[in-house]
């Protein structure tokens, strides 16, 4: 099969979505945020008119129950209208992804890291200059108003190389945790690493400065979520031939039962509806004030601890909630994977439907690795990054991957891994 690579209306809708719901910071700065997602949402509707009769790729569809389950909840409970916006829009993003061939879609993908590469490149540039240079270690820190309308407000020309959340104290060096043009470190995975590893596993070539320059930049971020998952990753690599499928099917849930059933042990006594956030960062401070290492690592572990308060928590409002969705407090408050996430979002219902999206991504992907041979070690390494992320998802990080950009990719993988176990295999003209 070849990719045509000249206009492609559905793709260019999608890099528009993943544009302007990931890279925030840029395009707030630029003053381009809402009206390119009122075009955007003109182009969705129009195609999606068009596309009308066209077949439904089946493989994705758990994900648009997943979508519906979590906007019931939101209407019976919550009523938040943005939160509504992004279920409806990711209902139309799941329909665009599931009429288009598996060729459209890995060209989006292809697009996609071309366009991570510019931002990966960009803060790269912009850590090198901040190291002689206050003023663009200062831009790293601003950002413009939110849904801002003109160009550059209140920031300066240089924080459009790139942005970061926080510093750090590394080696006596002040350190910014880089994080390109999205709200926080955290997303990297889900923005840049998740794409990256589609590609290298789905796309039969890859051009090596494009991984490069994502990879370094990723290291650069000195994200602790972005560490954990290249480590999972190349630790499925290297001993995934030897683990047998059903533990790659089966492992991630108990690991969650297990993970859930020891945070609701160690902070129920400390669960208060009404003062989640507070709760959650009282457990961190105490950590950082009985500690005299403050170090990055030292940091890393306080701020570690503040998220296993929060993912005791949601654990806490699932069973309190049981059976309905939970209420706005547990749900903007409280973080974790994405399984207990759409628990409290959609109820019950949500949680069995995002458990058999979740099921449906290691049966494919599993078996897309074990399909794999030694010596194509880039598809190797792809899988393995694919599943450790997705995983890494389930268990305890849901920053982008709750969002309709990462149901976007979910739907992805699984039309390109059961694709691929079908037989279909990918020719390109041209590398990314």
């Amino acid at each position: 099969m070849h990719i045509n690579y000249s206009f492609n209306y559905s793709v260019w809708i999608l890099l528009i979505g993943v544009f302007t719901s990931g890279h925030v910071l840029v395009v707030d700065s630029l003053g381009l945020r809402l009206p390119l997602q009122v075009m955007m949402i003109g182009m969705l509707l129009a195609y999606i008119f068009q596309s009308i009769g066209k077949k439904i790729n089946k493989s994705g569809l758990i994900v648009v129950y997943v979508a519906m389950s979590c906007l019931v909840g939101d209407l019976i409970m919550r009523q938040d209208v943005n939160d509504i916006m992004g279920y409806l829009l990711l209902v139309a993003f799941s329909f665009t992804l599931l009429v288009m061939k598996p060729q459209a879609i890995l060209e989006f993908i292809s697009k996609l890291n071309h366009l991570n590469w510019f931002f990966a490149t960009c803060s790269i540039i912009a850590i090198i200059l901040s190291i002689n240079s206050v003023t663009q270690f200062n831009a790293l820190f601003e950002k413009a108003p939110y849904y801002s309308t003109s160009f550059l407000s209140g920031v300066s020309w240089q924080s459009l190389l790139s942005h970061a959340d926080t510093e750090q104290t590394l080696f006596g060096i002040m350190v910014p945790r880089i994080s390109a043009h999205l709200q926080q470190a955290s997303l990297i995975p889900a923005y840049f690493m998740l794409p990256l590893a589609i590609s290298l596993a789905f796309a039969p070539q890859n051009k090596m400065f494009i991984t490069v320059t994502i990879l370094l930049f990723c290291i650069l971020s000195t994200g602790g979520t972005v560490y954990v998952a290249l480590a999972s990753g190349i630790l499925i690599y290297l001993i995934g031939s030897y683990i047998p499928r059903v533990m790659f099917l089966i492992m991630p849930f108990i690991l969650l039962a297990i993970s859930s059933s020891l945070l609701l042990y160690f902070f129920i006594d400390a669960y208060d509806v009404d003062a989640l956030k507070g709760m959650s960062r009282s457990v961190g401070e105490a950590w950082e004030a009985s500690s005299t290492d403050q170090s990055p690592i030292s940091q890393r572990l306080g701020s570690g601890l503040v998220r296993l308060a929060l993912m005791g928590f949601q654990t806490a409002g699932f069973i309190e909630s049981f059976p309905l969705p939970a209420n706005t407090a547990l749900v903007k408050m409280t973080i974790g994977g994405n399984l207990l996430t759409n628990g409290l979002r959609g109820g019950l219902v949500g949680l069995v439907f995002t458990g058999i999206m979740y099921y449906s991504i290691f049966y494919a992907v599993s078996g897309c690795l074990k399909k794999c041979h030694r010596d194509e070690k880039s598809q190797r390494l792809g899988f393995s990054m694919i599943y450790a992320l997705v995983f890494q998802s389930f268990i305890y990080n849901d920053f982008g991957f709750s969002t309709y950009y990462g149901y976007m990719m979910f739907i992805v993988i699984l039309v390109l891994a059961n694709a691929h176990l079908s037989g279909l295999t990918y020719h390109r003209e041209r590398r990314i």
